[in-house]
């Protein structure tokens, strides 16, 4: 446990903590019941050494798996789940022309859908002639996505600049030489090729892999979980303060099931807005708690209502944290242009932790589009273009996660949420 009034930066922006995962001896007949596995083997379920958009290093991850006979029934439908996002996102990279980076194929994805919104809901700015300009430039090779740079357009036509790096100045000269800007202008580059991450909470647009909030790793259970820590998974979470609830999909959900050997408590079907849209989902229990940078339980473990993501969730998908994490420590910011978000148990780690920021330093035009690369561990932009690209015809639909042997569950006696991991409750009932 880290010392207390210890403030935890919470981006990935150093290496990955997680022990990296050493082959078992081979068990024939492969183990299928979790409390016959040999003690001495010292085995875990956990995969947290591979980044989750990781999607061949998880393929072949389920196979060693398998392979080791320990439990295979766990990864063999997470190997479909895998083995499916690879063949789309191949296809989509194989969409557009050879040779095109992935950030550009993925940038051509985001502006065919703004183009195609653009055609159906109206083009009031007159953007259509750049988008279809920047396209074909991408696609002829002239143009090439770059972190960090950006091109100037003019009713379709590039201003002459070329791609370079971002700088107010430059907004202002090549408005100038537009004209009046209400229509026909677009600055392209600003916010990283993907889809950016703009949920409930807004920001300014920030170096790329900082323009999404932050992420925070959390460990979840179900409350019926058996299994103690086999039965528990961490994920990544987008630090939400503005959702109510955290949320995972539904094949997470299943694999809880699976490998806590226990049924979700649900306890009811909630309506919610997230950004601009309307969802209604199911709500059910989850423990849940905060792992710092080492990998170490941050926080008590925390009861609280969770929502399902149901059908086909893309890897690496923006699961929002709920607002649990503002009742356990205290969080601060500083403007001081890193977007750093320091959490800490103690008010004084807090306090003792903030850097000194000279008030000349705040701009009063928001953050220059810099972009020092992408964080360690950070989800790459193609990641969000697999949530809208539509595969062709050829690449078979994810099926359904299977159900988890629950007649297993059904013939043994019941126990008790305390035989899972260990739960430090804060008031009566541990509230959510």
């Amino acid at each position: 446990m880290p010392p207390r009034g210890h403030a935890d930066v919470r981006l990935y922006t150093g290496p990955n903590p997680y022990a990296p995962y050493t082959r078992y001896p081979k068990q024939n007949p492969p183990i299928t019941d979790y409390k016959k596995i040999p003690p001495e083997l010292d085995w875990n379920s956990h995969d947290n050494d591979i980044p989750e958009h990781d999607i061949e290093r998880h393929i072949q991850r389920c196979k060693d798996r398998i392979d080791d006979g320990i439990m295979p029934d766990w990864w063999k439908h997470r190997l479909v789940r895998y083995e499916y996002w690879l063949k789309v996102k191949n296809a989509m990279l194989a969409s557009e022309p050879m040779g095109l980076s992935e950030d550009t194929v993925t940038r051509l994805k985001s502006l065919q859908a703004i183009r195609t919104h653009l055609a159906t809901d109206g083009d009031p700015q007159q953007q259509i002639p750049n988008v279809d300009a920047i396209m074909a430039h991408y696609r002829s090779g002239q143009l090439a996505w770059k972190d960090g740079h950006v091109s100037y357009w003019s009713n379709g036509t590039s201003m002459g600049q070329g791609q370079v790096p971002f700088d107010w100045n430059d907004v202002d000269l090549a408005l100038s030489q537009h004209g009046p800007a209400d229509k026909g202008f677009w600055i392209e580059g600003m916010s990283g090729p993907g889809p950016s991450m703009q949920k409930a909470q807004t920001m300014p647009v920030a170096p790329r892999g900082r323009d999404h909030l932050h992420n925070i790793d959390c460990t979840v259970s179900l409350p019926g979980n058996t299994q103690g820590d086999a039965g528990t998974l961490t994920l990544s979470f987008l630090d939400d303060t503005g959702s109510t609830h955290p949320e995972i999909s539904e094949a997470e959900l299943y694999d809880l099931c699976w490998m806590g050997l226990t049924q979700a408590s649900y306890v009811g079907v909630i309506i919610f807005d997230a950004a601009r849209n309307t969802h209604i989902e199911p709500l059910f229990l989850i423990d849940i708690t905060l792992r710092d940078a080492n990998n170490y339980e941050y926080t008590r473990w925390c009861r609280s209502f969770c929502l399902v993501r149901r059908g086909q969730v893309p890897l690496g998908w923006a699961r929002t944290s709920g607002n649990w994490l503002r009742h356990l420590v205290f969080t601060a910011t500083a403007p001081d242009g890193n977007g750093t978000l320091w959490l800490s148990r103690l008010k004084t780690g807090i306090t003792n932790e903030l850097p000194r920021v000279d008030n000349a330093y705040v701009s009063a035009r928001g953050p220059d589009y810099q972009t020092y690369g992408l964080p360690a561990g950070q989800f790459p932009a193609w990641l969000g273009a697999l949530a809208t690209y539509v595969p062709p015809g050829s690449v078979a639909g994810l099926p359904p996660p299977p159900l988890p042997p629950l007649h297993r569950i059904m013939t043994k006696k019941r126990i008790k949420a305390s035989a899972g991991p260990k739960m430090a409750w804060g008031g009566a009932g541990g509230g959510a």
